[in-house]
């Protein structure tokens, strides 16, 4: 706060890499070498045009200096007169205080970027001006008569002044790439609905939809000349362009390219925020219009209440399957053409033709299987982040679904028709789940919990699909043994009320595989199997075994002398993880009461039952240490004995400590269990009950949640794509892309999924990889017409793109690699401003030249007509210059003199000179002995 003024003060230095420790006995020594920094900044030739830095590092060559500048909203400072007193101020401030660093303070507007400053120390006062005009004054448009304005300011006492070093940058920019177009050529979204292919269902687009590059600035430079050895006036000019020493480019690109990629991912993300349920888009389903409630009164009476009388009456499936005719008519909701849904049906379900002749598509899942074991190796870092991804293997069915979904919102109708094509996925869930057809492009077993709930609820489904064709599989065997595989099977009425009934029995299904027993058990129901049952072991043994698969080694029974087999037993219940997290939930609420941990060990010992009741009906007279010795042999302890009498050792075993605990769950449970064969178990895996909840499930999702459970998929597809572009972007994409995987995989599994930031990184690392393709197809077609001599325009042809990329992935190199034009795009992406090797004279410098040129050519054609080269090596056109006119021209202006008397010490004066069309600036320092004056 300064006279009622509030002000903001910024100090800005140099950030060095690496920090240099201050000793005690070195700190006098560093304090006279900040004294003097100032000074030598003014004077050095190593911070001439910084390519990045703050304006005051360009115009001063300073590396420490502190900005005082009004804050936003407070009055600007435009008057002489408050200038000066704040200006005066500061000298009084930086003598009290001792401080030799540079003090600025900006008037005007902000966007003027007009400073004033003074600098004292030393001995040497050092003031900063400046002049900023819209217009350069006629006399100072060259270096002769900027060297007549600097030394007229330094009014030097001497008759003879110093010679002036003078150092020079020109600035060119190339706007217009003519003939060179945009190398990518986009797919024409409106033509894909014509002939769609799985391709392009299959696969996210990449690139940018316009050139993102902006311009390329060429900046000649001629450092450190004396003013006596170069001429620039009005009359004549020596500095020749392509004769500069020095020679530097950069690259302005656009800030936010549109990118393919890019406008799917946000406008997919976007549909996350949106609340219409799948009836607000589409409105009355056309599954709701036919009238058939009564039958469905009467399927359903059916299943509470039989019918006395035999008389007709349809079933659920029945009404089902007369109302999907209905579901796949043709209506005014139907927002995604028929021709196409057909198509991407088949994309999602590629074994849908085989499925009409009745293939299960087992071939299908073979090649899913190799296609994901084929997968290219990733880099070590980013494979293990993407592997820790929540998503869905690539190509699987999930993947496929979240891939066509992306197209079909940005291309065929948004979010109206993400929920057409969601609501025809979900119809054929439904029919496959009644036909019996298995899903496609899925691994088999139980549900991954490595995967999104989406895919683990699709492999549920597919489980129970499974189940249900081998269960009607198995009845269809077991009730006609002697039917030939694949001939039609015609049921008796007797039979046909026998299965019905049977289908009808909670309490007994038909589930694994016995292809060896068929005979009834009925009397097996009724002997106790206890321990205490005063049925004997010979009672016991008339039993016939059933439901054997083999024999378990070389064990026998303990009470009887007979092999003890392994029995067939029934696979454990697969579960999601929304369902584990639904279990562990009530056996948390049962509490640590008895009563409820008795119910939580009878809810826990569900399969160690079953396992049981098909251990006793396999082997009949079986105890319970029988079945601990084939179950868990770790509980089955045997020990040597010592026999006195006879001097001999034998082996005895029995349980461990844990099973001899009183009301142990184990002997409960087998004094419980009855001799049943697992066909004749109740299900531990009630499919149908299942399937029937994943269809509810699915049917129930709003459209975005079913964008929300398919973009972990999206994500990881998008991530894939750029890892195959790494050769052609620059070489931090790979650094790049292992940070966006490790960020995709932490929002994927957390709970907010807040995708926001990964797709701007995303959208970034794409445009990165456009803008290289972009400057390397410019610089390879160049190339390639000055070795052709040819003043055609073309694009390279796509085998040598191919190669070229081959070639770098493997860190090989061709005749351009050679030449060093792809380490100079890498370069140039990477770095502010990058040398050209040879300036003008060199490979990288004719390149340029021949842009140039050929943006010359195209600027100046008029109608059809064409100007062909006038030959030499430096490829000038007739009457058409080859460079346009300079954007910019600087000038810095460098002496030593004595101020201000002949007998004061030299101190440095600078001038800094910059010339456009639109901006005149000077940014003198004029520095004055305050000692000897």
């Amino acid at each position: 706060m300064f006279a009622n003024f509030r002000f903001l003060m910024t100090r800005y230095y140099l950030k060095r890499d690496v920090e240099p420790e201050i000793k005690n006995d070195e700190l006098e020594d560093q304090v006279e070498e900040v004294l003097s920094s100032a000074i030598e900044d003014i004077i050095s030739r190593e911070n001439d045009f910084p390519a990045r830095a703050h304006c005051l590092v360009r115009w001063f060559g300073l590396r420490d200096f502190i900005v005082l500048c009004p804050t936003v909203g407070n009055d600007i400072i435009a008057s002489e007169n408050r200038a000066k007193i704040l200006l005066s101020s500061l000298c009084i401030a930086i003598n009290n205080t001792n401080s030799h660093v540079p003090v600025f303070i900006q008037l005007s507007q902000r966007s003027r970027r007009f400073f004033l400053g003074i600098c004292e120390g030393g001995g040497i006062r050092t003031n900063f001006e400046m002049v900023h005009l819209n217009k350069v004054p006629q006399h100072c448009n060259h270096l002769a008569g900027l060297l007549s304005v600097f030394k007229g300011k330094l009014s030097c006492p001497l008759q003879l002044i110093p010679p002036v070093d003078v150092t020079i940058r020109f600035t060119y920019a190339l706007h217009e790439w003519s003939p060179y177009s945009w190398p990518q050529s986009p797919p024409d979204i409106s033509d894909i609905t014509e002939d769609i292919t799985p391709s392009l269902l299959g696969k996210l687009p990449f690139g940018a939809l316009e050139d993102p590059i902006v311009e390329l600035l060429l900046f000649t430079t001629w450092p450190c000349l004396s003013e006596d050895i170069v001429v620039d006036n009005d009359i004549h000019s020596d500095l020749d362009l392509t004769q500069a020493p020095a020679w530097a480019v950069k690259v302005r690109t656009k800030d936010e390219p549109a990118c393919l990629l890019g406008e799917f991912l946000e406008e997919f993300v976007a549909l996350c925020h949106r609340k219409e349920s799948q009836q607000q888009l589409l409105g009355k389903l056309p599954g709701e219009e036919f009238d058939d409630s009564n039958e469905i009164s009467q399927a359903l009476n059916k299943l509470a209440r039989p019918h006395p009388i035999p008389v007709t009456l349809p079933n659920l499936s029945a009404v089902v399957s007369k109302a999907r005719p209905n579901l796949h008519k043709k209506s005014e909701v139907s927002l995604i053409d028929d021709s196409l849904l057909d198509k991407i049906l088949i994309f999602l379900f590629p074994n849908s033709v085989s499925t009409l002749t009745g293939d299960q598509g087992s071939e299908k899942n073979d090649d899913f299987q190799n296609c994901v074991e084929e997968k290219e190796m990733l880099p070590a870092e980013l494979d293990d982040h993407i592997r820790s991804f929540k998503s869905a293997p690539p190509d699987s069915l999930t993947w496929r679904l979240a891939l066509a979904m992306c197209q079909v919102n940005h291309s065929y109708g948004g979010i109206a028709a993400v929920a057409h094509l969601w609501h025809e996925f979900v119809l054929e869930m439904r029919y496959r789940w009644e036909n019996n057809f298995t899903l496609p492009c899925l691994e088999w077993g139980a549900p991954n919990l490595a995967y999104c709930l989406l895919h683990q609820k699709l492999q549920m489904l597919n489980c129970c699909i499974q189940r249900k064709i081998a269960r009607e599989w198995q009845r269809n065997q077991q009730s006609f043994p002697s039917t030939a595989s694949g001939s039609a099977i015609s049921l008796s009425p007797q039979k046909t009320e026998q299965m019905n009934s049977e289908s009808e029995d909670e309490e007994e299904f038909f589930e694994c595989e016995d292809g060896n027993e068929n005979s009834e058990i009925e009397s097996s129901m009724d002997i106790d199997s206890s321990p205490s049952s005063e049925v004997s072991v010979n009672k016991k043994m008339q039993l016939q075994p059933e439901g054997r698969l083999r024999q378990c080694g070389s064990l026998t029974l303990l009470l009887l002398d007979e092999p003890l087999y392994i029995p067939v037993t029934q696979e454990p219940a697969p579960m999601t993880e929304d369902i584990l997290e639904e279990h562990a939930e009530v056996l948390v609420q049962l509490g640590t009461n008895p009563e409820g941990a008795a119910l939580r060990a009878r809810m826990q010992s569900a399969c160690l039952t079953s396992d049981m009741e098909a251990f006793k009906a396999a082997n009949p007279g079986a105890c319970l240490e029988d079945f601990v010795r084939w179950y868990s042999p770790r509980d089955w302890i045997e020990e040597e004995v010592y026999e006195e009498g006879t001097n001999t050792t034998r082996i005895e075993g029995h349980l461990s400590p844990r099973m001899q605990v009183s009301g142990n769950m184990w002997q409960e449970a087998w004094d419980n269990s009855r001799p049943v064969p697992a066909r004749r178990q109740k299900r531990l895996f009630d499919d149908t009950k299942e399937a029937e909840k994943i269809l509810h499930f699915l049917a129930s999702l709003k459209p975005a949640m079913v964008v929300h459970h398919l973009l972990p998929m999206v994500i990881h597809a998008a991530i894939l794509l750029l890892v195959d572009h790494i050769p052609e972007g620059p070489r931090s994409l790979s650094h790049t892309l292992e940070q966006i995987a490790a960020k995709a995989a932490r929002v994927i599994r957390s709970s907010e999924h807040k995708y926001e930031e990964i797709l701007k990184l995303i959208c970034q690392a794409e445009a990165n990889v456009a803008c290289a393709q972009s400057l390397m197809s410019k610089f390879c077609q160049t190339e390639s017409k000055m070795k052709s001599g040819s003043g055609e325009s073309g694009l390279p042809q796509q085998a040598e793109k191919k190669k070229s990329t081959k070639l770098k992935q493997l860190g090989t190199s061709d005749e351009t690699d050679d030449d060093g034009v792809w380490e100079f795009v890498l370069n140039i992406l990477e770095q502010p401003e990058v040398d050209v090797p040879g300036a003008g004279k060199g490979k990288l410098g004719k390149l340029l030249r021949r842009l140039f040129a050929e943006a010359q050519m195209s600027t100046h054609l008029e109608g059809d007509e064409k100007l062909e080269f006038s030959g030499g090596k430096h490829h000038h056109y007739p009457m058409i210059p080859e460079f346009p006119p300079p954007v910019g021209r600087e000038f810095i202006l460098r002496t030593k003199t004595p101020r201000p008397a002949s007998y004061s010490n030299h101190s440095p004066q600078r001038m800094y000179c910059v010339l456009s069309p639109n901006e005149f600036r000077l940014g003198g320092a004029f520095s004055e002995d305050t000692t000897f004056q």
